[in-house]
């Protein structure tokens, strides 16, 4: 394994951390606020508590995965998948 890798494969990672990130946070939002039964209020602070969490996570996936494509690619899948799940959950209310 390379230890030293090119400024762009580094940027890519920090990009996918971010915007990866980010939109796969907020698609967990998205989902968990369509499919939990809670009051509006109730629903944005336990949102706003839980939020940090997949931003870390996908900030410790995008530097531990074995290329930044894959980083990128397992990020907006999740994304998409949670977004779906929430369009969905719409769909059917």
């Amino acid at each position: 394994m390379r230890i030293y890798q090119s400024w762009t494969q580094v940027l890519s990672r920090v990009l996918a951390a971010g915007l990866g990130g980010y939109a796969a946070a907020w698609a967990l939002v998205f989902a968990l606020g369509v499919w939990l039964p809670l009051a509006r209020v109730s629903l944005w602070f336990l949102m706003g508590q839980i939020l940090p969490v997949p931003l870390l996570l996908a900030l410790l996936w995008a530097f531990a995965a074995s290329s930044a494509a894959r980083a990128w690619g397992w990020l907006l899948a999740l994304a998409t998948l949670l977004a779906g799940l929430g369009y969905l959950g719409k769909v059917l209310s």
